[in-house]
């Protein structure tokens, strides 16, 4: 039979294989009998936890087995764990993501200030076309047209010498507001230096052309790129300036502000995707000719 001593605060004592009670200790129900294999089994010291005896009526408690780094782990935490670590993976540092971002944030910098340098330090494109001193005629389609995609060449042949002229070849009359753009482009040619003698609009449906110019006549062609070059604005710079052209039109931040005004003129026709172009044209910074 397994006994320990009295505890410290004088309550009685139970042994853990027998129902015995000490003398002096209140009458508590007996456990009943225990088999042989249960009375040879070695008990824990007082303190060390396990099924043995009381102290002061509570039980000593056996410590949870720890699985921490076990293979042993419960399939439940096994499970947590990995989700965890599976789901904060990507943005540990060293993974590619992380290693790819500073380069990238590098480039753009690099590409931004290039792009500003040549805005305000390379010389336009003007004097090179022939233009300096004479006439330049810009042929647009529709009303906006001049401020939308010409504006560059307009302010540019402007600032060579050219005294240029813009005929439009209709009037934009299909929701019955061909006076009211007609307005609207003189207004606009105005922001931009032309004057409204200097602005015509023929209202023809259909025009017809023998493929003849006059003798000592040569005709610029406005180069249209692709979607990813049209948007994104004066970063197109850099791009423009690499690829073969016969005309190049570069305008500075304060000339860009002038044809975005210029564009403002035209408010029968300021949607909302007008205002993103606005923001991302590359033909309110940057016109790219070729000779026809």
């Amino acid at each position: 039979m397994h006994t320990v001593g009295p505890d410290p605060a004088g309550a009685a004592l139970w042994g853990s294989s027998t129902g015995t009670r000490f003398p002096g200790t209140p009458e508590r129900h007996s456990p009943g009998p225990v088999s042989a294999a249960a009375a040879e089994r070695p008990r824990p010291e007082a303190g060390t936890g396990g099924g043995g005896p009381c102290v002061g009526g509570e039980p000593f408690r056996t410590p949870e087995p720890s699985f921490r780094g076990s293979r042993f782990l419960p399939a439940r935490r096994r499970r947590r764990r990995g989700a965890v670590a599976m789901a904060a993976g990507p943005w540990c540092g060293g993974t590619p993501v992380a290693l790819a971002l500073p380069p990238l944030l590098l480039l753009l910098l690099l590409l931004l200030g290039g792009a500003r340098r040549l805005r305000r330090g390379r010389a336009r494109a003007g004097a090179r076309v022939g233009a300096r001193g004479g006439r330049a005629l810009v042929v647009t389609a529709h009303p906006d047209d001049e401020a939308m995609f010409f504006a560059p060449a307009l302010l540019g042949l402007r600032s060579a010498g050219a005294a240029p002229a813009v005929l439009c070849c209709s009037a934009g009359n299909y929701y019955n507001q061909g006076e009211i753009r007609k307005k609207e482009l003189e207004q606009s040619c105005c922001v931009l230096g032309i004057p409204a003698s200097d602005v015509t609009v023929i209202d023809h449906r259909y025009l017809h052309s023998e493929g003849k110019l006059p003798e000592g006549c040569r005709v610029l062609v406005l180069e249209s790129v692709n979607l990813f070059r049209k948007y994104i604005s004066f970063l197109d710079v850099l791009i423009s300036c690499l690829l073969p052209r016969d005309a190049l039109f570069i305008l500075t931040e304060e000339e860009t502000e002038q044809a975005k005004r210029a564009m403002r003129c035209h408010r029968s026709q300021l949607l909302w995707f007008r205002q993103l172009y606005l923001l991302f044209s590359r033909y309110l910074v940057v016109n790219s000719l070729r000779l026809l």
